[in-house]
Order: C-alpha cells, then structure tokens, then sequence
C-alpha cells in the first residue's frame, strides 16, 4: 500500500503546482476588474449624491 501512495505522488502534482500557475495567470485581470468594480461603486455613490441634492433642490422650491 505505501508503494502504491508513492507512485501516486510521483504521477500527480501537488494542489499549489496547480493552483500556482492559474493564480498568477489570472492574477492580473482579477485585479483589473477588482478596480473596475470599485470605481462602478464609487460612481454609484457619487451618482446617489446628486440625486439626493437634485431632490432636496426640487423640494425647496
């Protein structure tokens, strides 16, 4: 049985020879729509400000 288990080791990569790769290929574009979601955020808030404003400048008059 120990035979066994270390022949599987030598045939199949460990999980961060897989995960590695992919993580840093990836790496990247994650990072850009991570900004991209935060600026679409922000713009949502700036956006909800003015809209605030534009009501309470209505309602005064």
């Amino acid at each position: 049985m120990d035979e066994k288990i270390k022949n599987d080791r030598a045939i199949f990569p460990k999980r961060s020879q897989i995960i590695r790769p992919i993580q840093e290929a990836f790496k990247d574009k994650l990072t850009e729509i991570e900004n991209d979601l935060l600026n679409f955020s922000a713009g949502v808030r700036r956006v909800g400000k003015i809209e605030e404003r534009s009501a309470w400048i209505i309602f005064d008059l």
